[in-house]
């Protein structure tokens, strides 16, 4: 069997922390008081990961799972366990339609793409975005993941336009893109910098482990 990256990741895992960005910055004061900040990497997403505790049975397929990973060589798709809808639908989309018709699934394409945000369609009537929910992007096999920065309701003709962080790559992402507001995701790496532990150990413990963002 073909093994194909990047990886889903096993049901039920949960997080220690929420998805939080990293930043590469780096700051001087200068002789005449003022301050000047440069950025020396584009920022990236970090998340903490931990099951319930298992039982050595029950810690195998994980321990698979981060074996095909190859430590920090292959990569997975990562999402936020504690941010896996919008804040308005805590219970995901079901029974909701499109305002265009049809059933929503909790995707939708964006209109227009810029660095700071997007414009969206196919969205239902009246669609609310909060402040610091979180969708995904996915366009020709590249996956980013953003935070909404400004609360949006969308217009009564399934539109919306929304303001972004980190900084959208808009030479990965253009007009078509999916937007992705169920479990988004970006592609992720186990962080070498933190071992993973899904020890063979009789007791019952759960399985941890670190994923940072790839950028492309």
């Amino acid at each position: 069997m073909t093994i194909t990256y990047p990886r889903a990741m096993p049901a039920g895992c949960q997080a220690t922390d929420t998805m939080r960005m990293i930043r590469s910055e780096a700051a001087s004061m200068l002789s005449s008081g003022a301050t000047q900040a440069i950025q020396l990497a584009p920022p990236r997403w970090r998340c903490d990961y931990t099951t319930k505790p298992l039982s050595m049975a029950e810690r195998r397929p994980w321990r698979a799972w981060l074996d095909s990973l190859n430590g920090a060589m292959r990569t997975f798709l990562g999402h936020s366990p504690l941010q896996i809808w919008p804040g308005a639908y805590p219970g995901g989309f079901a029974g909701m339609n499109r305002a265009s018709g049809g059933a929503f699934d909790g995707t939708a394409q964006a209109s227009a793409v810029t660095a700071t945000g997007i414009a969206i369609i196919g969205l239902p009537a009246g669609f609310v975005l909060g402040a610091g929910d979180m969708l995904g992007l996915v366009q020709n096999g590249k996956y980013g993941l953003y935070r909404i920065l400004e609360a949006v309701v969308g217009a009564g003709n399934g539109t919306a336009s929304v303001s972004l962080s980190p900084a959208v790559n808009t030479s990965l992402f253009s007009v078509g893109a999916t937007v992705n507001f169920a479990k988004p995701v970006c592609e992720m790496i186990l962080d070498p910098a933190t071992a993973p532990d899904a020890s063979a150990e009789l007791s019952r413990k759960p399985v941890t482990f670190t994923g940072i963002q790839r950028l492309y």
